[in-house]
């Protein structure tokens, strides 16, 4: 009698176990999976100037969860503007699952402090696929009266 009492508790003991489900807290979050440093090519635009540039460094530092803070690249001062632009960091920005190991983000403004300059923007948006960067941003710093446009694509290093 006692053996059974007992095989009756461990079966009821083994069900129990059974139907506690495992979350999906093992599983990477989306803003580690894309972050790093993406080597490329920038084209920054002001008017009808084009100013290219290779070995151009774009990163995706992340946040928590889904939520990322993307560095546009430097713009060295060798450009034909002749202006030295810092890294502008765009905090807070949002990773949409595009299915596939794909994601997209988009932001409607940029107002950033970069060291001394106040950069504001009218907005950014990119793409990754795979270890792909695709970045289009407007950003205008200080007083300069002309907005920047830029696009970037670059690589996961």
């Amino acid at each position: 009698m006692k053996v059974r009492k007992f095989l009756a508790m461990m079966a009821i003991a083994l069900c129990a176990t059974g139907f506690v489900a495992c979350d999906d807290d093992d599983a990477p979050a989306a803003s580690e999976l894309v972050k790093g440093d993406y080597v490329g090519t920038n084209v920054l635009k002001v008017g009808d100037t084009e100013m290219p540039s290779e070995n151009n460094v774009a990163a995706i530092v992340p946040q928590s969860g889904d939520m990322v803070t993307v560095k546009l690249p430097q713009a060295p001062a060798e450009t034909k503007a002749g202006m030295a632009m810092p890294v502008i960091a765009v905090k807070d920005v949002k990773l949409v699952n595009a299915g596939q190991g794909n994601y997209t983000f988009s932001v409607d403004t940029i107002d950033v402090v970069a060291g001394e300059m106040h950069i504001v923007g009218k907005g950014m948006s990119g793409e990754i696929k795979g270890n792909k960067l695709t970045l289009k941003y407007n950003f205008k710093p200080g007083k300069m009266p002309l907005y920047i446009d830029g696009n970037f694509e670059g690589t996961k290093k």
